[in-house]
């Protein structure tokens, strides 16, 4: 399946921005182990590419799986994450990525190269806020982080003005976000480095169930209802 005709399928959810999934809580694993296999897997690996754009980077982070192969002894590390991801509509992840948040830093608007809704799993919160600014009118693509000229003006496309801030039900952990009408951020938090960790998930489209995908997303927004936060287009700001 391509990314285009993902967006065709998913209907009414291109308009929605945030909301946690019915999935059960993820395991709970140790802060210290996941930090040092993060760190081990950047010396044995390098650095994610897209570090070197942003100073300071706001995340230490690694793959832990790409087209579809675990990483750096990831499966075996954390087996019970691993089965915990089966849970989700696709049999192979295009990438797995392990984000641990800098302590005292913030993350500023981004998006990420999810296709159109993406997937993310808090394995411990560390207090930090995640917002959105939704964009002026309904793009059909992605608005990249990065242009030609450097990195995105974000006043020109979204409302910087509007933060919708993400709400997490207790007993929950994973959530989907948009690619397309959003930007997003993340507040700092005072913790020590660990007591933020996400992880990103981006599945490999062409083992995408999408009957499970769409019967998941209705579920979702269904029992999360008080939680969901939905694009409303707003004519009157929309910029040329």
């Amino acid at each position: 399946m391509r990314e285009r005709d993902l967006y065709r399928r998913l209907g009414r959810f291109t308009d929605l921005i945030f909301c946690p999934l019915d999935l059960p809580a993820p395991p709970r694993v140790a802060r210290e182990r996941m930090v040092e296999w993060v760190a081990a897997a950047q010396q044995q690996r390098g650095a994610i590419k897209e570090e070197a754009r942003f100073r300071p980077y706001p995340w230490s982070a690694a793959y832990a799986a790409e087209r579809g192969a675990w990483r750096d002894g990831f499966e075996g590390r954390f087996p019970q994450l691993v089965a915990y991801l089966e849970l989700f509509p696709t049999a192979s992840w295009t990438k797995v990525a392990v984000l641990v948040q800098e302590p005292q830093q913030d993350v500023s608007l981004h998006t990420d190269p999810d296709p159109v809704l993406g997937w993310r799993v808090y394995l411990s919160h560390g207090g930090a806020r995640t917002f959105f600014c939704p964009t002026f009118v309904r793009h059909e693509e992605r608005l990249a982080t990065w242009t030609p000229e450097g990195r995105r003006d974000w006043s020109r496309f979204v409302r910087t003005d509007r933060k919708c801030y993400a709400r997490m039900p207790a007993g929950t952990g994973a959530w989907t976000l948009n690619a397309y009408r959003a930007a997003h951020g993340v507040e700092s938090h005072r913790g020590a480095a660990g007591e933020r960790m996400t992880l990103l998930l981006v599945p490999d489209l062409e083992h995408l169930d999408l009957d499970a995908y769409l019967a998941l997303l209705e579920r979702s927004v269904s029992r999360y209802r008080d939680y969901a936060i939905w694009y409303a287009e707003e004519p009157a700001l929309a910029r040329a």
